[in-house]
């Protein structure tokens, strides 16, 4: 209880001062007040369970709004339907997560019993339905393989989902397994998926019949239950990227082609040392201690230098043997016998010795024709430098 003299009047409330020198202010009484009155003020507090039930009360909203934004997040707004031979279909909510996933056929209902999908990214679902289907052979290196892949959005608006983004996902995973297909990547309207569902058949491949219909293809709806989307690509002699047009994505994933690797006889079957013709040769590479590599039949820099200086010399001589025999008088009979046994003179092929023999005649003749006292003149300078 609270005692205290008014010393001012409000509308609804009045301020008093209390005994220990305060201003407080309290609810107006109900019988009025006057200025200098002294009066009690019984204050009362609010019961405590009030404001836990209000506390409680703020709680349920927060939680309630919480429950509702994650049902409205996890609503399916869009739908990917996937024909390998298995045909599957995933719920797609709008972070583009599969909040629901169902086989189409027995073999789709088999397959996504072996992959996890729910509550994954789509790109990390189709990588996992991929790969389910090479390891349960549904998918084969050795056979023609065809991925048809539809999507469609549940109000029929273009979707968020990019069937670019879904095409490239698709090649990687097919490219990372190492098994060639055909990759199809195709929108559809809620319509065709409401009509494929009454039907029985997955998006892909009612709409394979409606755009079939269109360029006058027969392709039956049991056929398009029965057969498998390769085997009917055979059957009717017909590409499943160009019946759907060319509003999506189409494209075909080859196997990587091996790097071959020259066998041990071609890396040795090199042309013969002087030879111009490179081609067909493998690249040289540098070794650590950045020497070229030979082959053992060619002449190295040094090599050829050597040859170079020595056939100078073997003419020098030559002119100066010329000079002391009668005119006249060729090469013995023995010379070439001479040049192919001298083991000073470099070289490893008959062809080079028979090339440096013919040169060594050309210059005795050039030399026949020229002035014999130039000859005579010129020996003691050669003798000199040599």
């Amino acid at each position: 209880m609270i005692t205290g003299i008014v010393v001012e009047i409000k509308a609804k409330t009045c301020i008093i001062l209390t005994p220990d020198a305060q201003f407080r202010e309290i609810p107006l009484p109900a019988g009025g007040v006057r200025l200098g009155e002294e009066i009690c003020y019984i204050h009362r507090k609010r019961p405590v369970f009030w404001q836990s039930l209000m506390a409680a009360a703020c709680l349920l909203i927060l939680l309630g709004a919480g429950l509702l934004y994650h049902d409205w997040l996890s609503q399916a707004v869009a739908f990917v339907s996937m024909d390998i031979n298995p045909s599957v279909e995933m719920a797609l909510d709008r972070r583009e997560y599969v909040c629901e996933a169902r086989g189409l056929n027995t073999a789709g209902e088999i397959l996504l019993s072996r992959a996890a999908v729910l509550g994954r990214p789509v790109e990390e679902a189709i990588a996992t339905i991929l790969t389910r289907a090479v390891q349960s052979n549904y998918l084969l290196p050795s056979q023609n393989n065809v991925v048809l892949t539809t999507i469609t959005t549940k109000n029929g608006r273009e979707p968020a989902l990019q069937p670019g983004e879904i095409y490239q996902t698709i090649v990687k995973s097919l490219q990372s397994t190492g098994v060639p297909a055909e990759v199809v990547v195709e929108t559809a309207t809620p319509e065709i998926r409401r009509q494929a569902r009454k039907l029985g058949l997955s998006t892909g491949r009612y709409l394979i019949h409606v755009e079939g219909s269109k360029k006058g293809l027969d392709i039956g709806l049991e056929e398009l239950k029965r057969e498998g989307i390769a085997s009917l690509e055979k059957k009717k002699g017909i590409v499943i990227g160009e019946v759907l047009g060319k509003h999506g994505y189409t494209g075909w994933v080859d196997l990587p082609k091996p790097v071959s690797q020259p066998g041990p006889e071609a890396r040795s079957n090199h042309p013969p040392s002087g030879s111009v013709n490179n081609k067909g040769l493998e690249r040289v590479s540098i070794t650590e201690d950045k020497a070229p590599r030979v082959h053992p039949g060619a002449s190295t820099p040094a090599q050829k230098s050597q040859e170079h200086n020595g056939i100078k010399e073997l003419n020098i001589n030559k002119e100066v043997n010329k000079n002391e025999e009668p005119e006249g008088k060729g090469l013995h009979d023995n010379d070439n016998q001479e040049l192919r046994d001298n083991k000073d003179l470099p070289g490893t092929t008959d062809r080079e010795q028979d090339f440096r023999i013919k040169e060594l005649k050309d210059n005795k003749d050039k030399k026949n024709n020229q002035n014999s006292d130039h000859n005579k003149a010129a020996l003691p300078d050669s003798r000199r430098k040599w």
